[in-house]
């Protein structure tokens, strides 16, 4: 009847180490999903604050098409660097057009479905597209 006990007991044990194992693991995922869903958040409004910034960069490229100004040139290099560094790229001048990544403005006389001319660029930011280049596509008008 000893015997009995003691194997109870131990049975007992065991159970009591194998739910705090389990919580422990549920523990380690609740962390983990919390963090993953603070950095989701963190992005999310970071990647609202750069789509305002877009404005003042296409701003800045205007001037640059009006006014050829080495400082201003400079700062434009800078912001974009300092974007870039965070995540944040201009997508790049790609030959072929593109659904994904360009949205068609207008169709002029060029060769079919190339890239003319990109009216405003697009950005990516960690990959993700938050605004499609503005582009002219050459094709039969």
């Amino acid at each position: 009847m000893k015997k009995s006990k003691k194997q109870s007991t131990e049975a007992k044990k065991q159970d009591l180490i194998e739910d705090v194992k389990r919580i422990q693991a549920d523990f380690v995922n609740f962390k983990a999903r919390v963090e993953k869903e603070k950095e989701a958040y963190s992005n999310y409004k970071i990647e609202g604050f750069v789509v305002n910034l877009l404005d003042v960069i296409d701003n800045m490229e205007l001037a640059l098409k009006v006014v050829d100004d080495e400082g201003v040139k400079l700062v434009h290099k800078q912001f974009l660097d300092v974007l870039e560094k965070n995540g944040v790229k201009k997508i790049s001048e790609n030959d072929e057009f593109d659904p994904e990544k360009h949205e068609a403005v207008e169709k002029i006389e060029g060769k079919e479905n190339k890239i003319m001319e990109i009216v405003q660029n697009g950005f990516t930011f960690n990959d993700k597209i938050i605004r499609a280049s503005k582009v002219k596509v050459g094709g039969k008008e």
